[in-house]
């Protein structure tokens, strides 16, 4: 008999997974991050107050930018959608997800439990005034630092390069901070328009502790 050749259709691709980030629930606006945002809080602030100044009951020139941001949001056609934040915060995440301004805190008052600096004893380093030891040691009040017999929490910053868009933390890049600024010389400002729209350097304030099974195996409190 004839053999008769069949032919396959390729496969099309499953559809990508799209993750959403979850929503913030305020935001204060920056003149880098929400530019057409910051241009519509500058119009009430520098003509608006002038020119209609029964548009904006309470307000002046010199009122915090938070406010003007609350005024801005009036306008449903605007390009302002977000509530500012509280002052001292930036972004905040819903259902108590926490606020930049907590990472802040947590990092100062970990700091304000280090030892005063002024007389760090080597290999200690000072850090705002206090003396802190470098990874895989802790604080000793003869050597200065010794190495860490049980595992510890370390809290410590990390960095990433990114475009005005909001990212849930999962499956992401960071870098320390010589890290992101290769980056960004290497494969950011040389292209145009900028590689991935990249339009700001982000910090975490991270905090991670080794398990037990891996302080065991690598008698290491960061790695």
């Amino acid at each position: 008999g004839e053999l008769a050749a069949k032919v396959l259709e390729p496969t099309a691709p499953p559809p990508p997974v799209v993750i959403y980030p979850p929503p913030m629930t305020c935001r204060t606006v920056s003149p880098a991050g929400e530019p057409k945002c910051w241009q519509e809080i500058m119009w009430i602030k520098q003509h608006g107050l002038v020119e209609h100044e029964d548009w904006y009951p309470g307000l002046d020139a010199s009122s915090p930018t938070e406010d003007l941001q609350k005024a801005a949001l009036k306008n449903t056609k605007g390009h302002c959608k977000l509530e500012p934040c509280a002052v001292g915060q930036i972004e905040c995440l819903p259902e108590n997800g926490g606020c930049v301004g907590d990472a802040v805190t947590e990092a100062n008052t970990w700091l304000g439990q280090q030892a005063a600096g002024g007389a760090c004893k080597v290999p200690q380093v000072e850090v705002s005034g206090h003396c802190v030891c470098p990874p895989n040691m802790v604080l000793d009040s003869v050597q200065g630092c010794k190495p860490a017999t049980e595992r510890q929490k370390m809290t410590f910053y990390m960095y990433r390069a990114q475009s005005d868009a909001i990212y849930g933390m999962e499956n992401v890049n960071m870098a320390d901070v010589a890290g992101v600024l290769w980056y960004l010389h290497r494969e950011v400002v040389q292209s145009i328009p900028r590689k991935y729209n990249v339009t700001r350097i982000l910090r975490y304030l991270v905090t991670v502790k080794n398990t037990e099974e891996a302080f065991s195996h690598k008698a290491a409190i960061y790695g």
